[in-house]
């Protein structure tokens, strides 16, 4: 079987490309699979050789979704997963890409709109007939916890039978500083609690609620 990943990839700083590299690297564990990415930019960057990297999409392009589409359907992968954020597929114009593909495609959704999702403002039911129009050209939705199935079924619209969950999973770290080496190097009190924020992928946004976590902090 070979996979190609339509995503962001290193060395671009995005979450996005973080966990379709790791992604990729449990997959190739399985074994007899071989995999490629259709690599999405956002800005210009320097392009670095990699040979897995079969086609690079500027994401400010209408054509360049489009000849990606084609490049696809006129390979050897036998699926497309295509890792989504709103920020990657941004306009109609884009979503163009999934009706061309021919390949039957997986898509991943990293962020799943619900009722109290009012933070995209204006845009807000825009977005959620586009995610239900995307799934429609999909083989399989993957989601990564309960909740968000909930929502994408009940909410979006999405069938539940086509909605798969697969939990994100986390690195495994290795603690390598004591406590008391922090206290020290922070100048804190032996009594000092330190809390540990995890869970924030890729670069700070005003939606994912880091004023919250640090306002209840204060409380506790």
């Amino acid at each position: 079987m070979k996979i190609a990943y339509v995503s962001t990839w290193l060395p671009t700083f995005c979450g996005i490309a973080n966990f379709t590299q790791d992604l990729s690297a449990a997959v190739e564990q399985y074994g007899g699979v071989e995999w490629e990415v259709v690599e999405l930019q956002l800005q210009s960057l320097t392009k670095l050789y990699n040979p897995k990297i079969r086609f690079t999409v500027d994401a400010r392009k209408k054509e360049e979704f489009v000849k990606a589409a084609f490049d696809l359907n006129a390979s050897d992968v036998d699926v497309v997963s295509v890792q989504h954020e709103f920020r990657l597929f941004r306009k109609d114009r884009d979503f163009r890409f999934f009706s061309l593909v021919e390949k039957p495609i997986v898509l991943n959704l990293h962020t799943v709109l619900n009722p109290k999702s009012r933070c995209w403002g204006k845009n807000f039911l825009k977005l959620v007939k586009q995610t239900k129009e995307i799934a429609s050209y999909c083989e399989k939705v993957v989601v990564m916890n309960s909740s968000a199935k909930k929502y994408a079924t009940e909410f979006i619209g999405i069938p539940t039978e086509k909605i798969e969950v697969i939990p994100h999973g986390a690195h495994q770290f290795l603690p390598t500083i004591k406590r008391s080496a922090l206290l020290k190097q922070y100048q804190l009190p032996e009594n000092a609690v330190i809390y540990g924020a995890t869970g924030i992928w890729g670069g700070k946004s005003r939606f994912k609620g880091l004023q919250r976590v640090i306002d209840a902090f204060e409380q506790v």
